[in-house]
């Protein structure tokens, strides 16, 4: 009997990468790469791998257009600020609309997105793009769609497990004590002033005769450590059949800071940043014409740090001078409590002990981000060939919880100092504050959630395979509520939005073609009559390229297209601050003093006031875009996209900084559209 052993098996993979560039995600739909007229750019997700936990790290030189910034490295809060085309208000919404499979999510969320996770990302920049979200879209859109599963004949699962060090790019050299002591007397001399310090503490401290008398502290190697370990896992499966698939992902990162651990300490004030993510996506036929999905993200984001900020602790590091104190200073038998250094200051005050500001508590927070969203599509061809009815319901909740824990350190300066015949040092320190032994409590919440609600109509066939005619209507209205109300009446009204888009889309022979979009949007923050907004666009565009007479050096050039937008889209963000809600009504504060004196015994008189003088023209600022592209494609390997863009932003809300004395009301600066 012969039997044979296969330790190989050749499989061939077909390259689908192809398909996945031919369509774009735009806004409320996709569209054929070739036919875009708007201003919008594609990022494989294999551009937005990154070290770091925080998606928007990778934005940074790989997405034309979007300005990045990262201001931190701390673990948990190294995502960067980001911009499209730049910021175009100074208003209070300067931040893009962020879209993760239909739901409208925070920078948070967007930056705990694993890119294993991501089948598409958009990114909409011009008013074309743009006008379908009408007063949300002025600084632009960003779009994120998960994976889906696929027919195959095998489930495929992906694990990835990394183990990273972390450590600060560049740190200054700091002066030990006695260069600075010896520098500063010298700058003492070269202004004709005494020298500050004695040359008896300089060699004390060179000889290192006693710690507490003669510091020499290197604050900065106190606090901080040169580097740390991180580690990150993610796992995911992909398979399904014919009727039903699948896309399953669990990511896990632990993060941590290179404080040190304070050996008077008895808890742990390094930082720690843990996340746990999971994506859940099945989609089903239940019928030949009807298509569900179901598209679950959770995310859970824990967070210890000290109770001090890092970049306060990093200040005080650095600015702390290494000769003035010690850390600690010896303690009494009795004493249930840490005596940490201190000395009177050049201002009169006490110096700030970057050691106790590290040891004083620490701080526990956990954020929360859940999304669901319900997708039923029907095909509609029975109807017309090219038709089809969408439907999405979503959900998102956001929660937040905060505990602190600190106490008041003890601080303690050195009073005096005896030596004996053996060289041994006896000390006298004096307090210089009452502090605590227990560890006071603070808490927080915050969160809210949001239901939203859309139905689509789509419309696209090709007539006598040169005409392409494609039409989308979009109804959709949302609601958010706060989870955790406030004592003020406007924290606990509902958000509300509601609105209509369009987008009508033509093309001849792909070579020419034309699009228009609008967006009619309501907000309840206005006054009645002013709630609604219409946000048109129109664009063109030339594909050059598909013309009989190109056909000479096609292989060469094998696309060049021109393409011209101009539009109207809006932003309704008029402030982060809830009480500034409703602009339009004035509010009036009881029992307030008045600012006159009556009669002889000149009595000052209470009453009402109007505190908040309302504007009833009050709305959202606008933007008017206009973008001239140009698209070329070389030898089908390179592609070089030329934008020229301008945009004016007008009607910026905000709020007036003074009024004129015979206006009659001192002290109130209503709110308008001023701003330009």
């Amino acid at each position: 009997m012969n039997t044979k052993i296969h330790l190989f098996k050749l499989i061939t993979l077909a390259d689908a990468s192809n398909k996945l560039e031919d369509v774009v995600v735009v806004g409320f739909g996709v569209q054929k790469k070739e036919s875009l007229v708007g201003a919008v750019q594609s990022v494989k997700p294999s551009d937005l791998q990154t070290s770091s936990s925080n998606l928007s790290t990778s934005f940074s030189g790989k997405i034309a257009g979007v300005i990045a910034v990262q201001k931190s490295g701390e673990p948990g809060a190294d995502g960067a600020n980001f911009w499209i085309r730049g910021i175009s208000t100074f208003g209070s919404g300067q931040s893009p609309l962020l879209i993760l499979d239909g739901v409208e999510i925070t920078n948070q969320m967007l930056n705990n997105i694993p890119p294993e996770t991501i089948e598409s990302f958009s990114v909409l920049k011009d008013a074309t793009a743009t006008a379908l979200y009408g007063s949300r879209g002025a600084n632009g859109v960003m779009l994120i769609t998960t994976k889906n599963g696929r027919d195959s004949e095998k489930m495929t699962v992906n694990v990835r497990a990394e183990l990273g060090v972390s450590a600060p790019t560049r740190i200054p050299k700091i002066a030990d004590g006695v260069t600075f002591m010896e520098t500063y007397n010298e700058a003492c001399a070269t202004r004709g002033e005494n020298p500050r310090y004695s040359r008896e503490k300089i060699m004390g401290t060179k000889l290192g005769l006693d710690p507490y008398v003669y510091p020499n502290v290197d604050w900065y190697d106190m606090l901080f450590k040169n580097s740390t370990f991180n580690q990150n896992f993610n796992f995911n499966m992909t398979g399904g059949a014919k009727k039903i698939d699948y896309f399953l992902n669990a990511s896990a990162f632990n993060e941590n800071g290179i404080m040190r651990a304070p050996s008077t300490s008895k808890f742990d004030t390094n930082i720690n940043s843990q996340k746990y993510l999971f994506q859940a996506n099945v989609s089903a036929d239940a019928t030949k014409t009807t298509r569900v999905s179901l598209k679950m993200n959770t995310q859970l984001h824990y967070n210890h740090a000290p109770i001090e900020s890092v970049g306060s602790l990093f200040t005080y590091a650095l600015s702390a001078l290494p000769c003035e104190f010690p850390a600690t200073l010896p303690g009494e038998e009795t004493d249930t409590f840490v005596r940490f250094g201190t000395a009177n200051a050049w201002d009169g005050n006490t110096f700030i002990n970057p050691y106790a500001q590290l040891c004083r508590g620490y701080s526990d927070k956990f954020r929360g981000h859940f999304t669901s969203a319900l997708t039923v599509c029907q095909n509609l061809d029975f109807v017309t060939k090219g038709l089809s009815l969408t439907g999405m319901a979503t959900f998102y909740n956001r929660v937040y919880s905060a505990v602190n824990r600190s106490f008041t350190p003890f601080m303690y300066q050195l009073s005096s100092y005896d030596v004996d015949a053996d060289g041994n040092y006896s000390y006298t320190s004096s307090s210089t504050n009452t502090g605590t032994t227990y560890l006071g409590t603070s808490r927080g919440r915050d969160g809210y959630r949001e239901l939203a609600f859309q139905v689509k109509l789509d419309y696209a066939r090709t007539f006598n395979k040169k005409h392409d005619v494609g039409a989308t209507f979009v109804y959709h209205q949302k609601e958010r509520n706060m989870n955790i109300s406030d004592a003020e009446e406007y924290a606990s009204l509902p958000y509300r939005q509601q609105g209509l888009a369009g987008r009508v889309t033509y093309g001849f022979d792909k070579r020419y073609l034309i699009e228009a979009n609008f967006g009619y949007n309501g907000s309840e923050n206005f006054a009645p009559g002013k709630r609604f907004g219409f946000f048109p666009s129109i664009a063109g565009g030339w594909v050059i390229s598909n013309e009989p007479f190109w056909k000479g050096i096609k292989d060469k050039v094998n696309l060049f297209k021109v393409r011209a937008s101009y539009g109207l889209v809006g932003n309704d963000v008029i402030s982060s601050n809830y009480k500034d809600r409703f602009p339009y009504l004035s509010t009036v504060a009881m029992d307030q003093m008045y600012d006159v004196m009556i009669g002889t015994n000149f009595d000052q008189k209470w009453g009402p006031i109007l505190s908040i003088y309302g504007n009833e023209d009050a709305t959202w600022e606008e933007s008017h875009k206009l973008d001239i592209g140009v698209e070329i494609g070389l030898f089908d390997s390179l592609n070089i996209i030329f934008d020229w863009f301008k945009e004016k932003r007008s009607g910026i809300f905000m709020q007036r900084t003074s009024l004129p004395s015979t206006f009659g009301m001192s002290g109130i600066t209503p709110w308008a559209n001023i701003g330009k």
